[in-house]
């Protein structure tokens, strides 16, 4: 019952996902190609402009056998593996669930009073290209060129929309399920509106007792996503302000 499931459903999926490339054709061919080379009996009688017509005629049920054992013992564990394993990608996009500005009033953090401010933050996302959930899943500053005095890297980045009441901690890793994308906050600017712009950069991590300031400038880091029985993934990155005191941040 087991096989007749797995002939039914994996057997035309790796079909289908096959033909569209060059890896079934020359598969077949060279499946064909050994067959006809195993018959050189064929040539023997048969006209000139016949031969090759003869020849694909008796290798084509050998081939079409040698394709369909590969097809099962290999082709579809393959692509069963590749699509079931668990995998994380680190990924940069567009939208916002990657970007977000708004202007709102709001305490300045690191000094006193209220202002009207405009606040930039951007994110990643974090991508399981498999078809498990991932669980313990965290997304960490890594490292950061050149050194910010009182950041002590790693530091795990915060989880989009993660507010837990006031004295309950944030959320050190989550799942992600299979083929979704999850979002963490990697960097914010608040700068106050009809003023000079903020001088510092805030790194978006949950790490208590670590500053989250530093001086704004040109920064390379680099963002690490971990999970469990998965591979971790690496990205760079380019923090920087233009010449009117804005937040930029893109792939390295």
């Amino acid at each position: 019952m087991w096989l007749l499931s797995y002939l039914r459903w994996n057997i035309p999926a790796s079909f289908n996902a096959w033909r569209r490339s060059w890896a079934a054709m020359v598969l077949i061919a060279g499946a064909l190609a050994i067959v006809g080379l195993l018959i050189p009996g064929l040539s023997l009688g048969i006209p000139s402009w016949a031969r090759p017509i003869a020849l694909v005629a008796a290798a084509a049920p050998s081939g079409a056998f040698v394709w369909f054992i590969a097809l099962l013992l290999l082709i579809t564990p393959a692509r069963l593996w590749t699509e079931t394993r668990p995998k994380l990608q680190i990924v940069l996009g567009s939208g916002t669930s990657f970007t977000q500005r708004q202007l709102r009033r709001s305490q300045l953090q690191g000094s006193g009073g209220t202002a009207a401010i405009q606040e930039t933050l951007f994110r990643v996302g974090v991508r399981n290209l498999g078809a498990k959930t991932i669980d313990a899943v965290s997304v960490k500053l890594e490292s950061i060129e050149p050194h910010a005095p009182g950041l002590f890297v790693p530091l795990t980045l915060h989880l989009m929309h993660d507010n837990p009441p006031q004295g309950q901690p944030f959320q050190q890793d989550f799942p992600v399920h299979a083929y979704a994308t999850r979002h963490v906050d990697v960097v914010l600017k608040q700068d106050p509106v009809g003023q000079p712009p903020s001088s510092h950069i805030i790194i978006y991590h949950v790490v208590q007792g670590v500053t989250q300031f530093i001086a704004s400038g040109s920064y390379q880091v680099t963002l690490l996503a971990e999970g469990r029985d998965t591979a971790p993934d690496r990205m760079r990155f380019l923090i920087d302000v233009d010449p009117q005191g804005g937040l930029l941040f893109q792939a390295a």
